[in-house]
């Protein structure tokens, strides 16, 4: 464990692990933890055939490399190196090497655990650093109204086409449509109603005249193949929002 220590900086080994010599790492340091939780019960003392002082004698050695007795504790620590390392938005089928846990349902079940009120501020505190987003249907939302107001600030208006996307890949135009339609059925809050009116949104876009469907058709067809000339339908006259698109 020591040399694994020092050729990896950490004492989290991965299931099944076994070192160049064939020793099975990880399944003796699974038997450290668990003969290690035998020491506080008092029960498995009595049927078992161990010096109590030569297993607290290891206890301090595996303490002073670092290794982590608690269970719960050694899951948390591995379930924070693996957000480090894969953020908070993981592949949903990617699993953690070293426990086999399921890192996107773990990020799941802590949103619960901190809804519930189960989950401790240490740890809140921990997962807040690293930038957690704890509704992230919010975050989803709040991501869709930056990307209105930067629109917004640089036109002056938010008349895009439902097939908008913006530089970096974001449909703003199809966003700003599911704010109709959340609307139309009741299911977007006051707030959310409030923050797109300061950006002047036109929650029901008509067409200002007659302009003929193929006339729009023909506009959009040459919006996506000459962007940087046809920018935006503000720039055709009468067209604003085409959400047949």
């Amino acid at each position: 464990l020591k040399r694994f220590k020092s050729q990896y900086g950490t004492t989290i080994v991965p299931i099944g692990y076994k070192d160049e010599e064939g020793f099975e790492l990880y399944n003796w340091v699974l038997n450290q933890r668990n003969d290690i939780k035998d020491l506080d019960s008092s029960e498995v003392r009595k049927n078992r055939s161990f010096s109590l002082v030569d297993w607290s004698y290891r206890k301090q050695k595996l303490e002073e490399i670092g290794f982590i007795l608690d269970k719960k504790e050694y899951e948390w620590s591995v379930f924070i190196q693996e957000i480090e390392k894969h953020g908070f938005f993981p592949d949903p089928n990617y699993k953690s090497e070293i426990t086999g846990y399921n890192l996107r349902n773990q990020i799941i079940a802590v949103r619960g655990l901190k809804r519930q009120g189960n989950l401790s501020k240490q740890k809140i505190d921990q997962l807040n650093n690293l930038g957690i987003e704890w509704d992230p249907l919010d975050a989803q939302w709040e991501n869709g109204f930056s990307h209105a107001l930067e629109y917004y600030r640089q036109n002056g208006h938010l008349y895009v086409l439902a097939a908008y996307i913006c530089s970096d890949g974001y449909q703003l135009g199809k966003w700003l449509s599911h704010q109709r339609r959340y609307k139309r059925k009741g299911t977007i809050s006051e707030e959310r109603i409030s923050k797109l009116n300061s950006l002047e949104f036109d929650w029901e876009p008509k067409l200002k005249n007659q302009t003929s469907y193929m006339e729009q058709a023909v506009f959009y067809y040459l919006s996506s193949i000459y962007p940087q000339t046809v920018n935006g339908c503000h720039e055709i006259e009468g067209v604003t929002e085409l959400d047949i698109y």
